[in-house]
């Protein structure tokens, strides 16, 4: 019997439609990763299907319940209590 893994991926990722969406703001946005982000990038179509192939895998074989964020760290600057 194989055991259940329940796992979900949340994913931020730079698609055609999100180009198009930021056309004329590139530099904003690029000053905005750099400054903000934790990793200074937009995730990619691939980094996210890394994350899925990573939880498919053995070596996720002691993962379950878990909502994986791939977003490059905005999830983890945006959604943090800030101390002043």
């Amino acid at each position: 019997m194989v055991d259940p893994h329940v796992n979900t991926v949340i994913p931020s990722v730079r698609t055609p439609a999100f180009e198009h969406c930021l056309e004329g703001e590139r530099r904003a946005l690029e000053r905005y990763a750099s400054c903000e982000i934790p990793l200074p990038k937009i995730a990619d179509p691939s980094d996210i299907a890394s994350a899925v192939a990573f939880l498919a895998s053995v070596d996720a074989a002691a993962i379950t319940g878990v909502a994986l964020p791939v977003d490059c760290g905005i999830s983890a600057v945006l959604y943090q209590p800030r101390v002043d």
